[in-house]
């Protein structure tokens, strides 16, 4: 259950009225602020104002 999810490593365990609650002792997106400055000192990262190909769906059906 804990692998499902997405808990692979050390936990932090809370006794509370309902029961144990576990959460991940890691923070998920902890790493994004280096993350996004390590893409903007490559040149890496993408403009926020360009838009992915699209799809098939997204041509015909979906509106904007």
């Amino acid at each position: 259950m804990l692998e499902d999810s997405g808990i692979r490593r050390d936990v932090e365990l809370e006794l509370c009225p309902e029961g144990i609650l576990i959460r991940n002792i890691t923070k998920p997106r902890s790493n994004w602020d280096e993350v996004f400055l390590s893409l903007a000192d490559h040149d890496d990262d993408i403009a926020t104002n360009e838009q992915p190909s699209s799809t098939r769906f997204e041509k015909k059906e979906w509106h904007w």
